[in-house]
């Protein structure tokens, strides 16, 4: 099995792509918005998804959060309308602005999206990895706070880390076919007969989108479950949340180098690798799809050599 994938010159690109997106969403959210000191003080406005994570790809999407302390509806209106009617280009790709996912930390009652959201996402996974591009840092500090405060105690860690679990099953189960039924349709992300993984843009759900899903999201929801169990020890729970990289494998390097988990030599490197090898196989297909090609080829034995190992770290004692 290849190790050589973190010195791709894919990854510098992506960053370099990321961090272009990044100063141009900043000036455009600066725009519209102004330099409101009323905004200033009472949010703050991160950039998110894999733009935030230095991911970004052929398609990626603008997630943005907002975090404030006691906006009214009028406000969050006004902030709505200043962020929310823009898109990006880089190279001559639109990446869409996703919505704003906002949280109100002065009420604890209001923020179940620290957890899971509707979707299934994890709202303190974007608090972390979020960029930062506009209001108050003290707002960002505290909201980090809440967190350390919350995922330090035993009942709600153990209720996120049971999500994490729950969430990382259902993926598994999907893995070894690559399909998926959406709305009474059958979905082919990558076909383990053929040897092909397709992806089409848009969000609809019933478009094939190769590796994304379950793959990559199962890397995901592991790499969330070892921030998890890192957090949890008060002892380097502040170091984490206030330090943690919002790239996936630095992340996991830091993890590693950082937190003394009980974890098998090599899991973690292994992970990492495996990590980069489904994102690489997913952007080129998005990538072909921007060309008009419909199909991407992969090594078959390979795809399953990586499967297989990813189904061990699974069944494994991270979990």
């Amino acid at each position: 099995m290849q190790r050589s994938l973190r010195n791709d010159v894919r990854w510098t690109i992506n960053r370099e792509r990321s961090d272009l997106l990044i100063r141009e969403a900043t000036r455009k959210i600066r725009n519209g918005l102004g330099i409101d000191s009323y905004f200033q003080r009472k949010s703050a406005i991160l950039i998110t998804g894999s733009i935030a994570r230095k991911e970004a790809g052929t398609y990626s999407e603008l997630g943005i959060m907002l975090l404030h302390r006691g906006l009214d509806k009028e406000d969050l209106s006004r902030i709505a309308e200043g962020i929310g009617r823009f898109a990006l280009t880089s190279t001559g790709t639109v990446h869409m602005v996703k919505g704003m996912t906002g949280v109100d930390i002065s009420s604890k009652a209001k923020r179940p999206v620290f957890y899971f959201d509707i979707l299934g996402e994890l709202g303190y996974q974007n608090i972390l990895e979020g960029t930062k591009v506009y209001g108050s840092d003290p707002i960002l500090a505290e909201a980090k706070r809440m967190i350390i405060g919350d995922l330090t105690s035993a009942e709600i860690n153990t209720s996120v880390s049971g999500g994490l679990i729950q969430h990382t099953e259902a993926l598994v189960e999907q893995m070894g076919t690559g399909k998926r039924v959406v709305k009474n349709a059958l979905v082919i992300d990558y076909d383990l007969q053929a040897g092909v993984c397709s992806y089409a843009p848009g969000g609809k759900g019933n478009e094939p989108k190769s590796f994304k899903a379950p793959i990559l999201a199962a890397h995901s929801w592991i790499v969330q479950n070892l921030a998890l169990l890192a957090i949890s020890n008060p002892a380097h729970a502040a170091r984490m949340v206030m330090s943690l990289p919002s790239n996936t494998v630095d992340k996991l390097d830091y993890i590693a180098s950082s937190a003394r988990l009980s974890v098998p030599t090599g899991v973690i490197a292994d992970l990492a690798d495996s990590y980069l090898f489904f994102l690489k196989k997913f952007q080129m297909s998005q990538h072909e799809a921007n060309q008009g090609h419909k199909n991407v080829l992969f090594d078959i034995s390979e795809v399953k050599e990586r499967l297989f190992a990813l189904g061990k770290i699974l069944s494994g004692p991270l979990f």
